[in-house]
């Protein structure tokens, strides 16, 4: 059991850093944009990664374009979410 140990520690360190994996960066931010991760909300402003589970809400008159890992340009026009 003791030989499991290591790569168990190994695995359990590993694998939430996959899972939780930045989706996407923010390229353009325009006006009064917000980042939603989980219970915390944040300003998003260009060069900020996006997760997978994250939301985007944008307000009147913003707009933000988030450039996913495939290459995706995503555009996000005034008060989304």
């Amino acid at each position: 059991m003791r030989s499991l140990l290591p790569a168990l520690l190994l695995l359990l360190n590993v694998v939430p850093a996959a899972v939780l994996a930045a989706a996407g960066v923010a390229t353009v931010v325009e006006g009064e944009v917000e980042l939603v991760r989980g219970d915390e909300v944040f300003r998003l402003e260009p060069g900020v990664t996006v997760d997978e589970s994250d939301l985007v809400r944008t307000g009147a008159d913003a707009r933000a374009q988030l450039e996913m890992d495939d290459g995706t340009l995503l555009d996000v026009g005034a008060q989304s979410s």
